[in-house]
């Protein structure tokens, strides 16, 4: 298994149970972990394309928490991109507290598919 690395992806999103967190974007710092099999040249993810998801839904849905957002995109991830086996991801909201940067993590293991 590869693991693929994605530290400090900073992205502003409307996520936040506030009326004003609903109404103004605030800034948003992304971790992942991805691991997927990885066999030869030809089956590598892209970086790339991985960042490009996790942008398009943020870009298209509000969420209210951070739960929600982590459970919704690791499960996009995976069916976007079959090959992976686990995800960990987490959100921290820089602006949320004063004295800690806060966040959640959510940490996935998919079950090989039967024709996988």
């Amino acid at each position: 298994m590869m693991t693929l690395l994605i530290e400090n992806y900073r992205l502003d999103a409307f996520i936040g149970t506030q009326q004003s967190e609903q109404k103004h974007p605030q800034p948003l710092i992304i971790h992942l972990e991805v691991g997927y099999r990885y066999d030869n040249a030809q089956t590598y993810l892209d970086y790339m394309d991985i960042l490009e998801v996790v942008q398009n839904k943020f870009a298209t849905t509000p969420y209210t928490l951070l739960e929600e957002a982590l459970e919704e995109i690791s499960a996009w991830l995976k069916q976007c991109f079959p090959s992976i086996t686990q995800i960990t991801m987490e959100i921290q909201k820089p602006q949320a507290c004063q004295r800690a940067l806060v966040g959640a993590r959510v940490c996935k293991i998919f079950e090989r598919s039967s024709h996988g």
